[in-house]
């Protein structure tokens, strides 16, 4: 599968651009600062870092300190369902309440 038809995926479960480039780009690198993940995803500083916390809150990458540096790396593909599931139950909580009204 080529790596436009993964990000597409992506963002149709609700990844951004950039979340779904920075996150391929960890796949792809492997642990890293945050040097590497911006020439390679060709995303600014500021947003990498802002995008970096949120696949953090999503549960599909994490980080580590390693000497004062931050080290980022993604969590297996397997970890997106988890996000899927997450997502299925706020759906169905929000489908709930709609009824109800």
């Amino acid at each position: 599968m080529e790596e436009k038809e993964i990000r597409n995926i992506l963002e149709n479960l609700g990844f951004t651009n950039g979340e779904s480039k920075v996150y391929l780009t960890l796949l792809k690198i492997g642990e890293s600062k945050v040097g590497p993940i911006i020439k390679e995803s060709e995303i600014s500083r500021s947003k990498v870092y802002d995008i970096l916390e949120r696949l953090i809150s999503k549960g599909i990458a994490s980080s580590v300190k390693k000497n004062d540096v931050l080290f980022y790396q993604a969590l297996s593909p397997k970890f997106i369902f988890s996000y899927i599931d997450e997502k299925q139950k706020e759906l169905e909580q929000e489908s709930k309440m709609l009824e109800q009204i």
